[in-house]
């Protein structure tokens, strides 16, 4: 994976935002399956980080590493991230906004926005 780090030299973070400073993850042919699925992750939580309004600490969940969660629309679209996902200055809400939506709900939801189902 190529990456163009912005921050300490020499630090880089395999699934997110390093705190110190910002990775730019890009793709390119030389990349093995394992490099392109932690590429589709970072963009995936670049993109919903970008639409966030807060993010919270999910304390039920039994994934360790995977407790941060991006909250958007007040929580009906959630997004698990990588605990060491840097998220700037977005604002951490101290108690969870989730509504109780599903994985399905949630892409059923953004779909349904853009008139696809």
């Amino acid at each position: 994976m190529v990456g163009v780090h912005f921050g300490l030299p020499g630090r880089s973070c395999r699934l997110g935002l390093c705190g110190d400073g910002v990775t730019i993850k890009t793709w390119n042919e030389n990349m093995s399956i394992e490099e392109t699925k932690d590429l589709a992750y970072w963009e995936r939580n670049v993109l919903a980080l970008h639409y966030a309004e807060f993010y919270f600490d999910d304390l039920e969940n039994n994934f360790p590493g995977w407790k941060r969660v991006l909250s958007l629309e007040g929580g009906t679209i959630t997004f698990h991230i990588p605990d060491e996902f840097d998220v700037g200055n977005l604002p951490k809400l101290e108690k969870s906004n989730w509504d109780g939506h599903t994985t399905e709900e949630k892409w059923s939801r953004i779909l349904k926005s853009k008139g696809i189902v």
